[in-house]
């Protein structure tokens, strides 16, 4: 995992946000605001990461101006189309397919019944340009 004061990788993505698919870049977010919070998941539809990112829909993190919230799942945009759909998930939710982004930031999970390059459960904090 990537340690405190290190610079965070940086990462264009596929995303699904606001219903639509989008490239989401990392740098953006972090120069608009104090920090991005970066919430990984193995993938779209696992009942304890949902409930993980129901909680954060339901705190109001995605509606402050001085954090960007952003989840990242192993699964594939079109999955994630539906999965934000049926959540009400209000922010971008990065489709990491090939655990590229988990990978950057030594997030990736033990191979399981077949499945590899998925990213692990966790949260990271960057930064953001504002202070």
């Amino acid at each position: 995992m990537i340690d405190i004061g290190v610079k965070a990788p940086a990462f264009i993505a596929p995303a699904v946000a606001d219903g639509t698919g989008t490239e989401l870049a990392l740098f953006r977010l972090v120069d608009g605001c104090e920090v991005v919070a970066l919430c990984f998941a193995p993938a779209n539809f696992v009942p304890t990461c949902t409930a993980e990112f129901a909680a954060v829909r339901d705190a109001g993190w995605h509606g402050r101006d001085d954090l960007a919230v952003v989840a990242l799942t192993g699964d594939s945009l079109y999955a994630g189309f539906a999965y934000a759909d049926r959540f009400d998930l209000p922010f971008p939710l990065v489709a990491d397919f090939h655990g590229g982004v988990a990978d950057s930031y030594d997030l990736l999970a033990d191979p399981w019944e077949g499945h590899s390059d998925s990213p692990r459960r966790a949260a990271v904090a960057v930064g953001g340009g504002r202070a």
